[in-house]
């Protein structure tokens, strides 16, 4: 299950680490005309990351400057004609320092529910925290067993208290 997330709260709270959704700057006027190029978004590949596309990439007849609204624009046609999206848009803290933006897949995604008139959308968060999370898992083993007598008492005893910041 996803976490709903309104869209101009993360872009907010994020201000420092974001710096706003890659496509904002692709207006509805820019998704409207690529809309009517139906015979150019009915074969963009929307399961594929954009960087995959290569139909798209290669394609001439559409400027580099519009293959950004002509994605958005196929998402949105095929929402409109009932298709789901699969994937949340990913935000995460640990690339946010490596790449200065945390969100490292679902620009296009945000751009077209925001043209459909969605105020928010499905997130995925992750980071650092996912390792936190990993481990906290991963103590869930039972304790040496026959080498018990090597440890005190103190450090035989399952501690909670990670585990209740985890899940708090």
């Amino acid at each position: 299950m996803a976490n709903w997330l309104d869209f101009n709260k993360v872009s907010e709270f994020s201000e420092d680490w974001v710096s706003g959704y890659n496509y904002d700057e692709i207006t509805d006027s820019q998704i409207k005309r690529a809309l009517a190029d139906n015979k150019v978004i009915v074969n963009i590949d929307t399961t594929l990351d954009w960087q995959c596309d290569s139909w798209l990439s290669q394609l001439t007849t559409v400027p580099e400057s519009s293959k950004h609204s002509y994605r958005v624009a196929a998402i949105v046609r095929e929402l409109q004609s009932g298709g789901q999206l699969n994937s949340a848009i990913t935000i995460d803290t640990f690339s946010s320092f490596k790449c200065c933006n945390s969100i490292p897949d679902g620009h296009h995604r945000v751009r077209a529910l925001q043209y459909l008139g969605m105020t928010c959308g499905p997130f995925s968060l992750g980071g650092d925290c996912d390792i936190l999370e990993a481990l906290v898992e991963m103590a869930g083993v039972s304790g040496p067993g026959i080498f018990s007598n090597m440890f005190s008492s103190k450090l035989l005893e399952v501690c909670c208290d990670d585990i209740g910041f985890i899940t708090a």
